[in-house]
């Protein structure tokens, strides 16, 4: 028998497991070691938790003190945003890194 979650259509388990395979791909900001000033990533501003609307820019300090935080790395951007990071883009190609995929890539 099919969990209660993946009864009502494959549509919406794929949603689910999409969801659920993001945050996992994403954890790469949740790590201090791959934060670093001059590095452009997406973080998430405390006024746009709601939304999950994201804020890309490039790090300017890393404010957390700590090597790992669940939510990911507070930082402030260059634009002086304040936010926690939830992807780090290698800025050499302009592709994210090996462990985070888009929503696109997912879908392919």
């Amino acid at each position: 028998m099919r969990p209660p979650s993946l009864r009502s259509t494959p549509e919406k388990a794929f949603e689910l497991l999409s969801q659920e395979v993001l945050f996992l791909l994403r954890m790469n900001g949740q790590h201090r070691k791959n934060v670093h000033p001059g590095v452009e990533a997406n973080i998430l501003l405390k006024k746009d938790q709601g939304s999950n609307r994201l804020t890309r820019g490039i790090v300017k300090e890393i404010l957390t003190k700590s090597s790992f935080h669940p939510h990911g790395i507070k930082v402030r951007l260059v634009s002086g945003d304040v936010g926690r990071v939830q992807e780090v883009f290698d800025t050499t190609d302009q592709k994210p890194e090996k462990n985070v995929a888009t929503r696109d890539q997912l879908l392919d």
